[in-house]
């Protein structure tokens, strides 16, 4: 009953996706985003904060050289790759790897199925994204039943594919396959879908995210179209099983008209013929419509069965988003408690800080006391410097007074020694003229006493 996404639609999907972006509006085909400008722009668009960034080669149109473009594409994937690994908390390396999309054959040929490759990983990273998660649901959403559902069934084509046939069905898959063996559903033949030979094909790596919530909305839009087409059966059915009645009583009109002509008028029985035709068409008419009551009842149950499994996946959907309310209200308080934490070490550095800046304060007012100290012992210095400086002085002038005394003594000696030896030259010469004049004497002494 159910059916599966026509593979030719993914890139008309894709490129409704791309376009709901404002950067996206401009873009004609998958092939005018092998520059990469468009998808990072996206990117920007999804967690702007991480995506902060620009590209290696912003200026580009679609005649540049390809090199340049592919600088844009690589940057743009390993950004991606961080993103996952970081941010989504995921540890696959499915980006990036040697299934993933050939960068070169999208910066060179600007081929679709590389694109589509590299647009799917985009929306997968927007999907898994703390930051972005709700608001790319809705978007998602937005595109109309078709375009959404185009991107879920690839979305869970490509997580089916990354699941290793070793991993054991955990108990969760076992019981919900348990309680799937009644007759299949779309939910199952949903999941037995082919391969879109143009879609990603990401290896034998686990999926790059596992959203809950995504899978139940897609649950739950497959199972609401197949309820609708039952309902579209079921109106038809009852239609139908009018007319037959229609029909039904019509006939059993004529028959009993008939039986009556044959009871009350006699009549021979050269129309056994046409009343066996007649009853053979009415038991036929009749086998028809016990099998189209058959078919209207087992569509009666199919559609309470769908009903009932609508009605599940309701309830599951309002748990899930009972959960993701309380897990966004743990977020809350996780980021509040975070701030706190921050606030804390933030008030602990602050403490610390005024604690140093205490200890530094104590140790400059007792280097201050030591310098006061210091300059005291300077001040005494100085006056003991200036009493030396003014006794240094006086000092100084006494010496100028002894020395000029000093001068004074040596001149007067010298002045004296210089009178003592004029006084002792003319001692010498009257003691040489006082021995003359006793010669003299004494010559004239002798000659008189002669």
């Amino acid at each position: 009953m159910s059916s599966s996404p026509e593979p030719e639609s993914l890139g008309d999907s894709l490129l409704a996706w791309v376009r709901s972006f404002e950067s996206g509006k401009q873009i004609d085909s998958l092939g005018d985003l092998n520059d990469g400008k468009a998808l990072w722009a996206t990117l920007q668009d999804v967690d702007p904060a991480f995506f902060s960034g620009g590209l290696p080669e912003p200026d580009l149109d679609q005649a540049s050289d390809w090199t340049r473009k592919w600088q844009n594409l690589k940057h743009l994937e390993k950004q991606l790759s961080i993103y996952y690994r970081d941010v989504c908390n995921e540890q696959n390396q499915a980006v990036g790897a040697s299934t993933g999309p050939d960068l070169k054959a999208i910066a060179a040929d600007g081929s679709v199925q590389d694109v589509e490759k590299l647009i799917m990983e985009v929306i997968r990273a927007a999907m898994a994204s703390p930051e972005s998660n709700q608001m790319m649901g809705k978007r998602l959403m937005g595109l109309g039943n078709g375009h959404a559902m185009v991107i879920a069934y690839e979305i869970r084509r490509i997580q089916e594919n990354e699941v290793t046939d070793s991993e054991p069905p955990s108990r969760d898959e076992s019981a919900y396959q348990s309680e799937q063996d009644a007759p299949e559903t779309p939910v199952q033949s949903r999941k037995a879908v082919p391969s879109d030979a143009n879609g990603p094909k990401l290896g034998q790596n686990r999926d790059l995210f596992s959203d809950p919530l995504l899978e139940r909305e897609e649950e739950l839009l497959q199972a609401q179209a197949t309820i609708e087409k039952l309902q579209a059966s079921h109106k038809e059915a009852q239609r139908q099983l009018q007319d037959l009645r229609s029909d039904k009583e019509q006939l059993q009109e004529a028959f009993d008209a008939y039986r009556w002509d044959l009871t009350t008028k006699g009549r021979k029985v050269t129309g056994d013929d046409d009343f066996k035709k007649l009853q053979r068409q009415a038991d036929s008419d009749r086998s028809y419509i016990e099998d189209i009551e058959t078919q209207l009842q087992s569509s009666k149950d199919a559609v309470d069965n769908y009903e009932r499994q609508i009605q599940r996946l309701k309830a599951e959907n309002e748990a899930n988003q009972k959960f993701k309310d309380d897990l966004q209200m743990m977020r809350v308080e996780n980021e509040d408690l975070s701030q706190k934490v921050k606030a804390n070490e933030n008030l602990k550095r602050k403490i610390q800080a005024l604690q140093e800046q205490e200890k530094a304060t104590a140790t400059l007012r007792e280097e201050l006391k030591q310098a006061s100290e210091k300059l005291e012992e300077l001040d005494r210095i100085k006056q003991l410097q200036a009493s030396l400086e003014k006794e240094i002085i006086e000092k100084k002038g006494l010496i100028r007074n002894q020395e000029y005394q000093i001068n004074e003594l040596t001149t007067t000696r010298k002045h004296a020694e210089y009178d003592a030896r004029v006084l002792a030259q003319k001692l010498e010469a009257a003691r040489e003229r006082q021995e003359r004049d006793h010669e003299m004497i004494e010559e004239m002494r002798a000659k008189v006493l002669e």
